[in-house]
């Protein structure tokens, strides 16, 4: 191993718990706060301001889903099993801006930037939570967990 590189496990570089996102009838949808969702995620590694979809808050709503710079963002799941635990990290945010029900947060996991690597293989968490919601799977034969 490098000798400038500092291994530590994930959940000891975090200062809070994960949380889900908040999910809002259509109703609200269309003003208000911007949302990020499953396409942003995907699209967007290194989440900057882009166009997204808005959606109305509370206050209340608004600060406990409220994304920072160096919020780390999750798939909770996918259609493709390879997208579940998808990471981006929120690099700016230029308004007022949530996360829908299918991401996890963690907020702000570090004060200075880190390299992070991370392992193709699924978490077993992950896989579990990707066969338990999602519709795709059926009818489809299920990944195998790696050795």
């Amino acid at each position: 191993m490098p000798g400038d590189r500092v291994y530590a496990p994930f959940e000891g570089l975090l200062s809070e718990r994960v949380r889900s996102g908040i999910y809002k009838s259509k109703e609200f949808h269309g003003r208000g706060a911007k949302i990020v969702s499953m396409g942003e995620l995907f699209a967007h590694p290194r989440l900057r301001p882009v166009a997204m979809k808005r959606v109305e808050l509370t206050p209340a709503e608004q600060g406990r889903f409220a994304l920072n710079a160096g919020d780390l963002l999750f798939a909770r799941r996918s259609l493709d099993a390879e997208g579940a635990g998808k990471c981006s990290i929120v690099l700016d945010v230029d308004t007022p801006t949530v996360f829908e029900s299918s991401i996890i947060r963690k907020h702000g996991y570090m004060a200075r930037p880190v390299m992070m690597r991370t392992v193709p293989a699924m978490s077993r968490r992950a896989l579990r939570a990707r066969r338990s919601s999602s519709p795709s799977t059926s009818g489809r034969a299920r990944p195998r967990r790696p050795r």
